[in-house]
């Protein structure tokens, strides 16, 4: 049976700051094999492998091929084709072969070629083919910056009524980055998307030809900068990862894309308490009003809650001042 797909319209747009040559690594470097047994549990109503669990390998041992290729992280834009050509039995080994065919822009394609095999005989069967297509990131960054163009009342940073500091991370470096007051003078959009780029969701934001993302990389409450200016009080606003987390309700992420959000919570959450425990313990500092509203994990696309998080931000304010 052939089940054809649509390309992603992904795949016909390049990302700003996204560069895979096909000249980086030899198609052969990229070749990835996952093999596993067909369990009970893993059966359709025939006794044979369910096709969803088969999807999953495949997408799997795609995502092993496309990440060692990029050098970084590649998300699944779309499955373009699946050809079923033989059953696969509970009790039988399936082994996913994939390999890289094309690396374009902001894009690459990877063939799955699947094998099952007979434990007792050691008869090996190709049982399956699958394309499918990555990109750099799930969401169009160039779509950000354009959005934050239409929506912003000024263009440039010294237009604004209160001067404002945007930070991002560079990221072959690790350095943080000060945009606007008391740093680098971009265009106010260029800075606010480079400083949400984060990524798999978005691609980096080139700035100078150097490629930049969301400074809560390195800095999710960025004490260190507040640190270096004169001031008499300090007021941080938390708003992001914490291990005070409560689940988020709606629907949730793809596997791959949840356990790179998990693994980026714990960092971040660390990252915080390590920053706030430094500023305390160091002498001379202002006093810190520590903002930190109910935050729900997983809710950073959550925009029908924007009302609802709004009121909780602004209470949690107004409880932390009264403290001072």
């Amino acid at each position: 049976m052939d089940c054809p797909g649509s390309r992603s319209p992904l795949t016909a747009h390049p990302a700003p700051g996204f560069s895979m040559p096909p000249d980086s690594h030899p198609m052969s470097f990229p070749r990835a094999e996952l093999t596993t047994l067909v369990m009970p549990h893993m059966q359709n109503v025939l006794g044979d492998l369910f096709g969803g669990h088969l999807m999953s390998l495949v997408d799997q041992a795609a995502a092993v091929a496309a990440i060692r290729h990029a050098g970084g992280p590649a998300v699944t834009a779309s499955i373009d084709r699946v050809d079923f050509r033989e059953r696969i039995p509970v009790g039988a080994l399936v082994t996913c072969v994939a390999t890289v065919d094309y690396v374009g822009n902001s894009s690459m394609d990877v063939t799955v070629e699947v094998y099952s095999e007979d434990v007792p005989t050691g008869q090996r069967r190709h049982t399956h083919t699958a394309h499918v297509v990555f990109a750099r990131s799930v969401l169009r960054g160039e779509q950000v910056q354009e959005f934050l163009a239409r929506v912003l009342p000024v263009s440039r940073f010294a237009d604004l009524k209160v001067p404002l500091t945007v930070t991002a991370v560079d990221l072959d470096s690790g350095a943080l980055l000060l945009m606007g007051d008391g740093g680098l003078d971009v265009p106010l959009a260029t800075a606010l998307a480079a400083s949400c780029a984060l990524p798999v969701y978005f691609p980096p934001v080139e700035i100078n030809g150097r490629r930049y993302a969301d400074g809560g990389l390195r800095a999710v409450v960025p004490l260190e900068v507040a640190a270096a200016w004169p001031t008499e009080l300090v007021v941080a606003v938390d708003t992001g990862s914490g291990y005070d987390e409560a689940p988020a309700p709606g629907p949730k992420a793809p596997a791959l894309i949840a356990a790179h959000d998990d693994a980026t919570r714990i960092l971040m959450a660390e990252q915080t308490r390590s920053a706030l425990a430094l500023w305390r313990a160091t002498p001379g500092r202002p006093p810190l009003v520590y903002v930190r509203p109910p935050v729900e994990r997983g809710a950073t696309f959550r925009t029908d809650q924007i009302r609802r998080y709004s009121e909780a931000g602004y209470a949690a304010a107004r409880a932390a001042l009264a403290l001072t």
